[in-house]
């Protein structure tokens, strides 16, 4: 009796997870008062992040919903999909140590090392116009 040798051919996928880690937040970061503005969080995760809490103080200022964080559409304070902080008029009492916290499927990332926010510029002073010009 003859037996043939059959070749098989086998797939093995490998997943790696791994909890989100913050890649690298700069030490400072100047904003511009009354200027919108953006504070990313540059995360790698596997699988993706699903949300980032963001610190100022060690309070929280953003909370775990993107588009529902502090308060919704009015907020001026919210985070976007991507977890980056945005600030809708940058004003001096945003000044500060901020940090981000990212979260995923699998569990809670360390947070960020802090980064010092500075705001520069003119004033929060806002001059009305006269509505005889509207």
């Amino acid at each position: 009796m003859e037996y043939k040798r059959r070749r098989e051919r086998v797939v093995l996928c490998v997943y790696v997870t791994d909890l989100p880690r913050v890649s690298k937040l700069p030490p400072e970061v100047f904003l511009a008062r009354g200027l919108p503005a953006r504070l990313n969080c540059p995360v790698t995760a596997n699988p993706p992040v699903t949300s980032v809490v963001w610190y100022k103080d060690d309070s929280v200022v953003a909370p775990l919903v993107p588009e529902h964080s502090a308060g919704g559409e009015g907020a001026r304070l919210t985070t976007d999909r991507r977890g980056s902080l945005m600030f809708r008029s940058v004003m001096t009492q945003d000044q500060g140590q901020y940090s981000c916290t990212p979260y995923s499927r699998i569990g809670v990332g360390q947070a960020s090392r802090p980064v010092h926010l500075h705001v520069r510029g003119p004033s929060d002073l806002i001059v009305a116009a006269d509505p005889i010009y509207f």
